[in-house]
């Protein structure tokens, strides 16, 4: 009678065991993908609503994780820091993004020049216009 106990109690820790690393796995995929969902939205509602303005990229750094939605090409989710310089005469600021881009944008490079959109009540948030 103790070797069946022994099996079920054995038997159950490992369920147990499988059920909470499969729900730490979805728990992590979670927040991975809704991430990605709420810095496309904030990208959006910028490019929609923002000011224009131009910014000089600063550095760029490559967060991991690419994601693919329906046939277009895979996304990349870069960390961008750059100068912005609004085109209201606002005084420039240095801010850090991280947007979704595209894996063929190899003019994402420090140094380069790129349009932007930026909330004019707070500059620092901002999404390059692609």
């Amino acid at each position: 009678m103790g070797v069946g106990i022994v099996g079920i109690v054995i038997t159950l820790v490992s369920v147990g065991f499988a059920l909470v690393v499969t729900a730490g796995s979805l728990f992590l995929a979670w927040k991975i993908f809704s991430g990605f969902n709420k810095s496309m939205q904030e990208s959006s509602q910028l490019l929609a609503t923002g000011q224009p303005g131009q910014g000089r990229i600063v550095s760029v750094r490559d967060l991991g994780g690419s994601i693919r939605f329906g046939g277009q090409l895979p996304q990349q989710r870069l960390q961008i820091d750059l100068d912005v310089s609004p085109t209201n005469g606002q005084q420039q600021v240095r801010a850090s993004i991280t947007q979704l881009v595209s894996l063929h944008m190899a003019r994402l490079a420090p140094g380069a020049v790129v349009e932007v959109r930026y909330d004019p009540t707070n500059p620092m948030r901002v999404a390059i216009v692609l």
